[in-house]
């Protein structure tokens, strides 16, 4: 049988020098933190939207226990407001630190020099 080829292929970074890997290595730590902001805000949602259901329950026709929802929901807006921007700080530190290591690369590959 013949080995089966990957569709695309990661670049060496045996030959590259330390600016480049430490660019791709922050790319990497900027994708896995937008990963698990995007995921804790959906339980986020979703733990919120349980809670405040079981708050609507709870309260009935108490004035003072439906104002003390709307806090709560007021809350949770607050904190998915919150892990949209943490999302977006990541994913643009994601594009920098990947144009960057792109611009490193081909910087690199034009001159043909090796640190």
């Amino acid at each position: 049988m013949m080995p089966v080829e990957m569709a695309f292929k990661l670049p060496d970074h045996s030959a590259a020098g330390p600016i480049e890997k430490r660019w791709f290595t922050g790319m990497t730590v900027f994708s896995v933190a937008a990963a698990l902001i995007f995921y804790g805000r959906v339980a986020f949602v979703f733990w919120g939207k349980e809670e405040l259901v079981k708050r609507k329950l709870a309260a009935g026709s108490s004035e003072r226990m439906v104002g003390s929802d709307r806090e709560f929901l007021a809350q949770i807006e607050l904190g998915i407001q919150v892990g949209w921007l943490l999302l977006m700080v990541c994913c643009m530190g994601f594009l920098i630190c990947g144009g960057i290591w792109l611009r490193m690369m081909r910087r690199r590959q034009r001159t043909g020099r090796k640190r």
